[in-house]
């Protein structure tokens, strides 16, 4: 017999450790997926989900005036074009002054600050 979190005797063991139950444990394998597919997906494609994303749930399209990254050569013009737009929206400053590094895979820190700078406009637009 193992003792559950009530210290009793029981047949199932239903938490692991203090409060850790299976639900947390699935959450934490879900986090665990998310990460590795975010990590996986390269910077300029991340550019194109997010500003298609926000485009459709604000209703606007935006337009930037001049090109800002000098290292989109042999990118599609619809890569080139959400990376501006993501960069005239003020969600990313690049890697550097001038340089985006688009086919550099996106770290975990780097996904959540894009994601969240985009849900802050994404909620001022619905305002």
């Amino acid at each position: 017999m193992i003792p559950n979190s009530t210290g009793k005797e029981g047949k199932k063991m239903t938490q692991f450790g203090a409060g850790f139950g299976l639900g947390m444990l699935l959450v934490l394998l879900i986090l665990v997926a998310l990460a590795m597919i975010v990590t996986s997906t390269r910077r300029a494609t991340a550019a194109v989900l997010l500003v298609g994303w926000y485009e459709r749930a604000s209703g606007t399209q935006v337009v930037f005036i001049e090109r800002h990254f000098t290292d989109l050569d042999g990118l599609s013009q619809g890569e080139q074009d959400a990376i501006e737009r993501l960069w005239a929206l003020h969600v990313t400053a690049g890697t550097g002054e001038t340089t985006f590094s688009p086919d550099a895979h996106l770290t975990l820190g780097q996904a959540f600050t894009l994601l969240g700078r985009t849900l802050m406009l994404v909620e001022q637009a619905e305002r």
